[in-house]
């Protein structure tokens, strides 16, 4: 390995696992690019815990999931339609519907994950279980 890569390599491994040092309130950004069966799939996991806290993470990320998504640049084209809208209300009608239409990232498929009874079944009857 090249003396570059390896310095990057050997920070990027530091950084990850400082992170473990972090308070649990400390936060951070975490993206994930994932298809929406295994997207769904986790939802389904998240909603099916018996930590209320795991349990409300999965509602937000089915709620970010099934919402549209952020436009960053919503107000600049806002104030572009209105600049239209002074010279044409058709065009800036058309303008506004073309610009600022919400886009749904997500398919369908993840609005329908919910907790799956097996797993809260399954986590509860393995809690019985003697341990050694």
């Amino acid at each position: 390995m090249k003396p570059d890569a390896y310095e990057r390599t050997l920070r990027a491994r530091a950084f990850d696992i400082s992170r473990y040092l972090l308070p649990l309130s400390t936060n951070t950004s975490l993206g994930e690019i994932v298809n929406a069966r295994t997207l769904e799939t986790q939802v389904a996991h998240l909603l099916s815990q018996p930590h209320q806290e795991v349990r409300d993470l999965g509602a937000q990320l089915k709620r970010a999931a099934i919402s549209p998504a952020y436009n960053a640049n919503e107000k600049s084209l806002r104030s572009l339609v209105a600049e239209i809208r002074a010279v044409s209300p058709e065009v800036a009608e058309r303008a506004e519907r073309e610009l600022l239409r919400e886009v749904r990232v997500a398919p369908t498929l993840v609005k329908y994950a919910d907790p799956v009874p097996m797993r809260s079944r399954r986590a509860a009857n393995c809690a019985r279980l003697p341990r050694n």
